[in-house]
C-alpha cells in the first residue's frame, strides 16, 4: 500500500517514485533501438544462411565448369558473415543502452534504507523534488538530512537529550538510571539509562546565549543522553521531556532545598519556624545540621529535632519570611520564598530533574 506518515517499513522497501518524462521516453527509445537491432540480426542471418545455400549450389555446378564462381561466392558468404557480426555489435550495444536506461530511471523509485518508522512525510503527487530530495533516515536523532522528503526514525528506541547543572555534572555517570517524564503526557513515567556525558558545556565557552540564576550568575550545562529502552507508543519525537537521574540511593532521609541551609565559624545549620506571632511572622531557632548529600536544589540533613514537614527559612533567613510546606518529595524550593524538611523513604534522593526540564525526545534512528 501507499507509504504514509506513521507506516512501519523494512530496509528496501519501496517509499515512493519520482516522476520523469524523459527518463521514461529515453527507456522507451533504447528499447525500441533494441528491437531494431534484433531484427538486423535476424536479417543478417537469413543472408548469411542464403548466401551459404548459394555456395553449396555453385559448388556442385563449379564441377562442370572447373570452378570458376568459386571466388565470387566465398565473398558473398564473408561479407554476410562481416554483416551478421556487425549486427549482433549493435545489438549488444543497444542492449546495454537499453540497460543503461532502465538503471537511471529505476533510480526514481526511493526505497527505504533502513527498518523504522516513518515520522515525516512530504512526498505528495505533484510536488517538485529539488537536489536534496530523497529519504532520510534518523541517526539517533529521528530526523534526516534538511529538506528530505521523507524521514523515517527507529521507534523501538528512543534518546532523550538533557542538560545537566554544573553543580551536577561530576556526578553523572554512564549507566546510571533515570526516570523520564513528559509535559503532554503527565501520566507516563518512563525508565532510561545515561548512555553519554558530554566533557564540554553546552555552550562551550560562549555565555551570550547562557540563562542565569536569581544572583545573575551565568548557569553552565552540560548535554547528557538519556536512552529509553522500552519507550511508550504515545511518544513522539520532538515531544518536551524532564529527566530525575539517580545518582545515590538513601533510604528513610530528609531533603530541604539548597537556600534552606546557611553556615557561620561553627558549621551548617538551618532556622527552624517554632511559632508565630500576632502578625504571623515566624519566629525561628538555629539548629546544626550534618549534609550527608546535595544536589544543585537540594540537601539531605540530619539535625535534632527536625522531622518530616518541619518549617525552614531559606536563604539563612534572609529571604522572604513568608513560611510554606513544600509538596514535592525532593524538597525543591516552591515559590522561592519557603520549604520545609521532606522524607524521601521511597529511596529516590539527588536527583537532576531541576537542570534537565523541557529537553527533545529524539527517535533512535538507526
Amino acid at each position: 500500500g501507499q507509504v504514509t506518515e506513521g507506516s512501519v517499513v523494512k530496509k528496501g522497501d519501496k517509499l515512493f517514485t519520482i516522476k520523469n518524462d524523459e527518463l521514461d521516453k529515453a527507456v522507451r527509445k533504447a528499447a525500441q533501438q533494441v528491437k531494431a537491432a534484433e531484427n538486423e540480426v535476424s536479417k543478417a542471418k537469413a543472408a548469411l544462411a542464403a548466401a551459404r545455400s548459394g555456395a553449396v549450389g555453385v559448388g556442385e555446378d563449379d564441377q562442370e565448369n572447373g570452378g570458376a564462381n568459386a571466388p565470387s561466392v566465398e565473398a558473398s558468404v564473408e561479407t554476410a558473415q562481416a554483416n551478421l557480426e556487425s549486427a549482433q555489435i549493435a545489438l549488444e550495444e543497444a542492449r546495454s543502452a537499453h540497460n543503461d536506461a532502465v538503471a537511471q530511471a529505476d533510480k526514481r523509485t526511493v526505497t527505504a534504507p533502513c527498518d523504522g518508522t516513518v515520522i515525516v512525510m512530504n512526498a505528495v503527487n505533484g510536488a517538485s523534488v529539488g537536489y536534496s530530495g530523497g529519504a532520510g533516515a534518523g541517526s539517533n536523532s529521528g530526523s534526516g538530512a534538511s529538506g528530505s522528503l521523507i524521514t523515517i526514525a527507529d521507534l523501538s528506541k528512543m534518546k532523550v537529550n538533557v542538560q545537566i547543572n554544573e553543580v551536577d555534572i561530576s556526578r553523572i555517570a554512564v549507566d546510571q538510571k533515570a526516570q523520564v517524564t513528559f509535559a503532554a503526557l503527565r501520566e507516563l513515567s518512563c525508565e532510561a539509562t545515561v548512555t553519554h556525558v558530554s566533557t564540554v558545556s553546552s555552550s562551550g565557552g560562549d555565555t551570550s546565549g547562557m540563562s542565569y540564576d536569581g544572583r545573575g550568575h551565568a548557569i553552565v550545562t552540560y548535554d547528557v543522553e538519556l536512552l529509553i529502552e522500552t519507550p511508550d507508543a504515545s511518544i513522539k519525537p520532538g515531544m518536551t521531556a524532564s529527566a530525575d537521574i539517580m545518582i545515590q540511593h538513601m533510604e528513610n532521609v530528609l531533603t530541604v532545598p539548597l537556600f534552606a541551609l546557611a553556615e557561620d565559624e561553627t558549621g551548617t545549620y538551618v532556622n527552624v519556624v517554632t511559632s508565630r506571632d500576632d502578625k504571623n511572622n515566624p519566629q525561628v531557632k538555629r539548629v546544626p545540621v550534618t549534609v550527608k548529600a546535595k544536589s544543585s536544589t537540594t540537601a539531605v540533613i540530619e539535625g535534632e529535632g527536625i522531622n518530616d514537614g518541619t518549617e525552614v527559612l531559606l536563604a539563612g533567613g534572609t529571604g522572604n519570611p513568608d513560611v510554606g510546606i513544600l509538596d514535592n518529595p525532593d524538597g525543591g524550593e516552591k515559590d522561592g520564598s519557603s520549604g520545609s524538611a521532606s522524607d524521601t523513604s521511597n529511596g529516590s534522593n539527588s536527583s537532576s530533574s531541576d537542570s534537565s526540564s523541557d529537553k527533545d525526545v529524539a527517535g533512535g534512528g538507526r
